[in-house]
């Protein structure tokens, strides 16, 4: 039937082809006189009104079918059966089989990045990876490789930090450095300037001890991260100055002048008025005497940073305290202050670990930095891997509408769950209608409901 129809069609389409042809020719002999316009007015008027009956004769015969591989994919997101769709494949003289082959061939997988990292977690089989692959469309020769990708390295940093740390040789570090992306030449700069110099001050004060030279305060200035713009300036940290408190003392003690005084003051930042109304009470006896603060408010200001060693001790002094006492009160605080910084750190390390930004060996480097001992180290990781091993996290009220709604869990399950939550059963029925179950009994809303 569909032959003899294409049959008439055709025939129809040429027996008009020739009657235009020949009314054109009529009029080509009419107005010979205009032979080149005429002509290309009445062909294109002949393909006008002979494209309009060919598009009148397919709107009349719509018999062609959608295309197979069209076809294929509407199985696979399931708008057409297979049986359906295996029909409307036959009118392109597809069989079944062939065309059940090209349903399995159709959709992609998920991101292949995804599956290796799903691999490398355990949670798909290296089969079920296989077959993602080959579901894309990366070669299969390159399979081995892409396997590969589910595995990292170290950071160049990382490489940088073993080598300086003396965790690794720096041979191996550099190895595990250029596999990391660096590049070779750049390896010996990077170590030079890897890693903290110690502070700038600090080697100033070992220097005016003699335990320093001038080379290693230029150095250590080098390996800061001071501007070299501002390196003259920093050369001159080892300067230090007395501060109020301690002119205040030698006033009172009668070491200096109210005119030597006020400078001093004037040189820590203090406007004049203010310096020279200071040294005047100070003079007269009218400031607070140093008799006047306590053991409890020295310590106090000593543990803020408020005052520092010498000045702590200077107050100690004029409360009576011996030198032998005066260390130990200090001792004691300055061990208070590295307890509190070690608990800090070490409390900083185990959340990360139990978050899993630092691995056991990372985090084996970081507690040694802070000194703390290899066997409390191993004590400290052990405890951590239990409490990662058992953090558990559940649903949210709203998660559980969710699963229950796409028919991920059952409505006993998800009341249940609500229940254990701590909702009423009255709040959890209307969790439950709210995410597609059936209203409350009593409520308006069942009220409405046929």
């Amino acid at each position: 039937m569909a032959a003899e129809s294409l049959m008439d069609i055709t025939d129809e389409v040429t027996g008009r082809l020739k009657q235009w042809a020949l009314d054109v020719l009529n009029a080509i002999v009419e107005i010979f006189a205009y032979p080149f316009a005429t002509l290309a007015l009445v062909r294109a008027a002949a393909a006008a009104e002979a494209q309009s009956d060919l598009n009148q004769i397919r709107a009349s015969y719509q018999t062609v079918p959608l295309d197979p591989s069209i076809l294929a994919e509407m199985v696979m997101r399931e708008i057409l059966g297979i049986d359906q769709a295996a029909t409307e494949a036959a009118m392109s003289s597809l069989d079944l089989e062939r065309f059940k082959l090209m349903v399995l061939s159709v959709g992609e997988p998920p991101g292949l990045m995804e599956m290796v990292s799903l691999w490398r977690r355990g949670l798909i089989t290296e089969d079920e990876l296989d077959k993602a692959i080959v579901y894309s469309r990366v070669r299969n020769d390159w399979i081995p490789q892409l396997k590969l990708m589910a595995y990292d390295t170290m950071s160049q940093s990382d490489a940088l930090e073993a080598a300086v740390k003396g965790v690794l040789d720096p041979a191996a570090a550099k190895e595990l450095f250029i596999q990391a992306g660096g590049l070779a030449d750049q390896w010996q700069t990077l170590l030079d300037t890897s890693g903290n110099a110690i502070g700038v001050q600090q080697v100033e004060e070992l220097w005016l001890h003699g335990l320093a030279t001038p080379e290693d305060v230029k150095r250590t200035i080098l390996h800061s991260r001071i501007n070299p713009t501002f390196e003259p300036l920093a050369a001159e940290l080892y300067h230090h100055y007395l501060t109020s408190f301690q002119i205040k003392n030698i006033v009172e003690g009668g070491g200096a002048t109210v005119e030597q005084a006020t400078e001093w003051l004037i040189q820590t930042g203090l406007p004049a008025d203010q310096a020279a109304a200071f040294v005047k009470a100070v003079a007269k006896g009218t400031s607070t005497k140093v008799h006047d603060i306590s053991e409890s408010q020295v310590l106090e200001l000593y543990e803020s940073h408020f005052i520092d060693q010498d000045e702590a001790k200077a107050l100690l002094t004029h409360l009576g305290y011996d030198q032998a006492t005066q260390t130990y009160l200090l001792e004691i605080l300055d061990s208070k202050r590295a307890l509190a910084a070690l608990t800090a750190g070490v409390t900083y390390i185990k959340k990360a670990y139990i978050a899993g930004i630092v691995s056991d060996n990372d985090a084996r480097i970081k507690l040694g930095a802070l000194e703390v001992p290899n066997a409390a180290i191993e004590a400290y990781l052990a405890a951590w891997a239990v409490e990662k091993a058992t953090e558990f996290k559940q649903l949210t009220a709203a998660q559980i509408g969710t699963a229950y709604k796409d028919q991920f869990i059952s409505e006993a399950d998800a009341l249940g769950r609500w229940a254990a939550m701590g909702y009423s059963e009255t709040d959890a029925a209307i969790l439950l209608a709210l995410h597609g179950g059936a209203a409350p009994a009593g409520s308006p809303a069942a009220a409405k409901q046929p």
